[in-house]
């Protein structure tokens, strides 16, 4: 299989690289070693895993699409040990999905599968950004500053958007 160009999936894994294991531990957000379909059966057969959260083997991947540019391309959160729902949408592209997870880092970001509404209250609370006085803020706070992403204010009806918009067929 060809493998997908998408230069905002490379610049954010040369990111994540010189970042260091410490600091992508610490947000919960580990690059793959390649942009290819991780091999879960959950997982839709067009996504291309780009990162890791370190637990329970959930991800994040691109959704490739027949036409389009790739840095339009989705971005899907694939939770394997959900039986009911492994499979979310976290952003119409990287920089959006990079701005869900922007203010408390993306490990727990699989709970919006299993416990939606508390983690939407969590993530509404936490409305500024973290100090960089830590390995985990100045992390976040480096993927802000490169990304230019915005923190997400409407968490629930964004969600609730992007799961219309898109289809993981």
């Amino acid at each position: 299989m060809d493998r997908p160009n998408h230069p905002d999936v490379a610049r954010l894994l040369t990111l994540l690289e010189g970042i260091g294991e410490d600091g992508c531990e610490a947000i919960g957000l580990l690059p793959m070693p390649s942009l290819q379909h991780c091999g879960y059966s959950c997982a839709p057969p067009n996504s291309l895993a780009f990162a890791a959260t370190g637990g329970d083997g959930v991800h994040f991947s691109v959704l490739r699409l027949p036409e389009g540019d790739p840095t339009s391309w989705p971005v899907v959160m694939t939770v394997p040990m959900n039986f009911y729902q492994s499979n979310l949408i976290v952003g119409s592209d990287l920089c959006e999905f990079l701005g869900l997870g922007i203010r408390i880092g993306y490990f727990a970001l699989d709970q919006l599968t299993y416990a939606r509404d508390e983690t939407v209250a969590l993530l509404d609370r936490n409305v500024e950004l973290p100090s960089g006085s830590d390995m985990k803020g100045r992390t976040l706070t480096r993927i802000q500053h490169t990304f230019s992403c915005s923190p997400w204010v409407n968490h629930a009806q964004r969600i609730a958007e992007l799961q219309a918009t898109f289809s993981m067929k």
